[in-house]
């Protein structure tokens, strides 16, 4: 009998979700995508997985079911420190393929450390803006970017989340990803269980960074007095603008602003979600989104819609112009017959593209190749 494929994934906040009863930890969509991988593959015979995090106090190595974590650096510790640590985990592990998400200077300094010790790099695609320096420079910093641009090339196997991230990737960087892969979302509510009735609220949820543009938010909140608003923010590196977004939430009296919600705890938000909002500079496929979709939300963006599906399936209003998207949004809020169409398209579209046993076998495949 062969060997199982031996395959690690890199994601240092994923041990949120072995262990949900950890507090202090904040994490997104990577995580999210990371664990529900994870756990898949690790049902499948032909592989064996582990995965590398960092560092919060916890047993060098703890297994949860089948899958093995190990703990690597922390991030408080000096970096010289931490990078010593993380090459000594990675090596530790000795797995045959890494599997790594979302750009930033760690990642691309982690995805170093594999090629020297010899080994394969599985890097996912999580944001439109990683085709190109300039726009990965303005989501994390001109030297993430100009670290995760030495990255890309070293990369054994590439995917995308997106046709249009595929050809930005083929344009910008002249590489040719190899497979598109969307993420992955596990509908637990019944629709049957979806009450318009309770639906009542506008949301926003996502991290405070400025490349989230939460301030289109609270400008719609503004806006739209007779509506009551409400954003689930936990606080991201850049702590003076998370702290400006909170005072100015204050004297918006329609709007309230949650600092953080446990995951197994977020979906009763969306439940009560008639409209939710999405504001980013840029995006991958967000989870939230997905979140939202599931809840039978209409969706009302600003700059994302990947591949055009918030128009081509009839889920809600896109637009890159501000001034539009505004107006989008009122037109939404004034016509709640429509919206309830545009959440009940949003949920058919997300049980027919991104249910995980198709999306798990992809996955599979082109580890096994």
């Amino acid at each position: 009998m062969p060997q199982p494929i031996k395959v690690c994934f890199v994601i240092p906040k994923l041990y949120a979700y072995f262990n949900p009863d950890f507090q202090g930890i904040t994490y997104g969509g990577a995580e999210r995508q990371g664990y529900y991988l994870i756990k898949k593959l690790a049902q499948k015979s032909d592989f064996q997985i582990s995965a590398c995090v960092a560092d919060f106090g916890q047993e060098t190595q703890e297994i949860y079911q089948n899958i093995t974590v190990y703990k690597s650096f922390k991030f408080e510790q000096p970096k010289i420190i931490g990078l010593q640590k993380l090459y000594q985990t990675l090596k530790k592990i000795n797995a045959d393929i890494y599997v790594f998400r979302s750009a930033d200077v760690g990642v691309a300094i982690g995805m170093f450390l594999v090629k020297w010790i010899g080994k394969r790099i599985f890097y996912m695609v999580a944001n439109d803006d990683e085709s190109n320096a300039k726009g990965l420079a303005k989501c994390v910093g001109s030297s993430s970017a100009l670290l995760m641009g030495k990255a890309y090339p070293i990369v054994d196997i590439l995917t995308v989340q997106s046709n249009f991230q595929k050809e930005k990737f083929q344009e910008f960087r002249g590489i040719t990803p190899n497979e598109i892969i969307r993420n992955i979302y596990k509908i637990a509510i019944p629709i049957n269980k979806i009450n318009y009735k309770e639906k009542k609220i506008i949301l926003w949820v996502g991290r405070c960074h400025t490349w989230k543009q939460p301030e289109h938010f609270l400008e719609l909140a503004r806006q739209n007095p007779q509506e009551t608003f409400k954003m689930i923010a936990p606080k991201s590196d850049d702590e003076a603008y998370f702290h400006q977004i909170k005072t100015q939430v204050q004297a918006i009296p329609n709007l309230e602003y949650i600092d953080f919600v446990a995951p197994h705890k977020i979906k009763k938000y969306y439940q009560q979600c008639k409209i939710y909002v999405i504001t980013s500079v840029s995006e991958g496929f967000a989870n939230t989104m997905m979140e939202a979709m599931e809840s039978c939300c209409a969706i009302s963006s600003l700059n994302i819609n990947p591949d055009n599906i918030i128009e081509k399936y009839q889920m809600g209003t896109a637009t890159k112009d501000v001034d539009k998207f505004y107006q989008n949004f009122k037109r939404l809020v004034q016509n709640p017959e429509k919206t309830q169409e545009f959440g009940r398209n949003a949920r058919k579209y997300l049980e027919e593209n991104h249910q995980e046993d198709q999306i798990i076998e992809k996955f599979a495949r082109l580890l096994r190749q």
